[in-house]
């Protein structure tokens, strides 16, 4: 499995930016193979900006 890499876009280039978006938004993201299927799933952990305690009580 060939895993992603964060890539070094140029401002003229039109895409590879993706990941460097992931990267800056999330706490943790990854990869994870697909036994059951070609390819591999990425995954990612955003804060919501709402404290896990409120998210609690609701």
């Amino acid at each position: 499995m060939r895993l992603p890499l964060v890539p070094d876009a140029r401002d003229e280039e039109d895409g590879g930016r993706g990941l460097v978006l992931v990267a800056a938004l999330a706490e943790e993201w990854g990869t994870a193979a697909r036994p059951d299927a070609p390819g591999k799933t990425a995954w990612a952990v955003v804060p919501t900006g709402v404290p896990s305690a409120a998210c609690e009580r609701q």
